[in-house]
């Protein structure tokens, strides 16, 4: 009876495969997710922290490019670098959710964001419409990383672009020209991002050892 149990798993396993989005039947999600915490916990606290950091060492460039707010900017980067970093150990210690921490990075670069270009919009200096393309970062960092749920990852390119597009257009005070120009940069590495997170995901439930894992868990 086990046996035929195995085979029955196996074969709605394979039969997933072979589909595009590789959906993740109902009744192996709690295996799929235990699988992962098990394998990426660790690896998705590390990548927070470091990133966490590289978001903090843009506070020098701040302070070159943006000097009226550089003070302002290494102090507002400083705060929100430390809260983050909070959260990622909080999450890290004391929850189990593998789903939030596989988002973690994603949701804290909406704020990242955010407080980018509000730095942007209260400075005066010349290298604002210079500067603004190193938002570009966001995107990717946002995306490169998620190994989980890959719906979930373009609601937040959707949320993080609009926080883009609405920053860049006031920190260039409407000029449609130079919008269109940052849009046209700017979509390829959106596209080329998402498709790095599509392709984790995808690569995350193809793995024979997942598989074997989630078969031999729930018989």
């Amino acid at each position: 009876m086990i046996n035929e149990y195995k085979k029955e798993s196996r074969a709605l396993i394979q039969k997933a495969l072979k589909g595009t989005v590789v959906r993740v039947p109902a009744q192996f999600r709690q295996e799929f997710f235990h699988y992962h915490r098990r394998q990426l916990f660790k690896f998705f606290f590390q990548v927070n922290i470091v990133a966490q950091l590289a978001y903090l060492s843009y506070a020098i460039a701040d302070w070159f490019m943006l000097p009226d707010v550089g003070l302002l900017a290494i102090g507002l980067k400083m705060a929100y670098t430390l809260l983050m970093m909070g959260i990622t150990w909080g999450i890290y210690t004391y929850s189990k959710s593998i789903l939030l921490f596989d988002l973690m990075l994603p949701l804290s670069i909406v704020g990242a964001s955010a407080l980018w270009f509000s730095l942007l919009n209260l400075s005066n200096s010349p290298d604002v419409p210079i500067y603004l393309y190193a938002s570009l970062v966001f995107i990717v960092l946002a995306n490169l990383c998620v190994q989980i749920r890959f719906k979930a990852a373009v609601l937040i390119s959707l949320c993080i672009s609009l926080i883009l597009l609405i920053g860049v257009y006031f920190a260039i005070s409407g000029n449609i020209h130079q919008l269109q120009l940052f849009i046209l940069i700017y979509s390829p590495v959106l596209l080329f991002s998402l498709y790095i997170s599509w392709n984790s995901v995808g690569i995350q439930r193809k793995n024979p050892e997942l598989c074997f894992y989630t078969v031999n868990s729930i018989s």
